[in-house]
């Protein structure tokens, strides 16, 4: 029993109630972590370098967020994937040993950008510096006043075209690119760069 106020505390009680403390203080940080966890799209799940790129090198656009979809498309999305975010997709895109971040950007609603942009992030070793590549550009639309655009990460396997074009195999992940219930596509990292495979449309 903690002592009560105004009453001396001897020793033993002083050390129970540090025990205390400093439980209360672990249980808080690991609450705390948790609930900063549970939301995917927290920036912070990209490594500090990509943050400060997308910061620098592209200031008028944030990445995709579940609030930024049409309302349909959120509770279809919040079904099939609670726990990914439309905007940021993470697999090993370029490498099988080294993780790439392929993240959909979109205007913040003050700069009313057109389109949206989706740039993978990779580096070839655990000491090299991040290297961004373009992976898509759209420059029609105006997804500051509500997005339908997702993407995910998919594992290496075959992909068939649609309209009978040419299927392709991969043996890495790849990112695909989807205007929800309109049409998708694959991006595949082949020969040092991105290619577009059109899966539904």
């Amino acid at each position: 029993m903690l002592p009560l106020l105004g009453m001396p505390m001897t020793g033993y009680s002083r050390c129970r109630l540090l025990l205390i403390r400093a439980s209360v203080t672990v249980l808080c940080s690991a609450v705390c972590s948790q609930s900063k966890a549970a939301d995917p799209c927290d920036i912070s799940v990209l490594p500090k370098e990509i943050q400060t790129n997308l910061e620098k090198n592209f200031p008028d656009w944030q990445p995709e967020r579940l609030e930024n979809l049409y309302e349909d498309d959120r509770q279809f999305w919040s079904r099939a994937h609670p726990r990914d975010c439309p905007g940021i997709a993470i697999g090993h895109f370029e490498l099988k040993n080294e993780l790439s971040y392929a993240v959909l950007l979109i205007s913040k609603p003050d700069r009313k950008r057109t389109g949206f942009r989706v740039i993978a992030f990779s580096r070839n070793g655990p000491s090299a510096q991040y290297v961004s590549h373009l992976v898509l550009r759209w420059n029609i639309g105006l997804l500051y006043q509500g997005s339908d655009e997702v993407i995910q990460t998919v594992p290496p396997g075959h992909y068939d075209a649609a309209m009978n074009r040419k299927n392709a195999d991969t043996d890495l992940d790849a990112i695909l690119c989807a205007t929800m219930e309109k049409g998708a596509a694959v991006y595949y990292w082949r020969n040092g760069s991105y290619h577009e495979l059109i899966t539904s449309e």
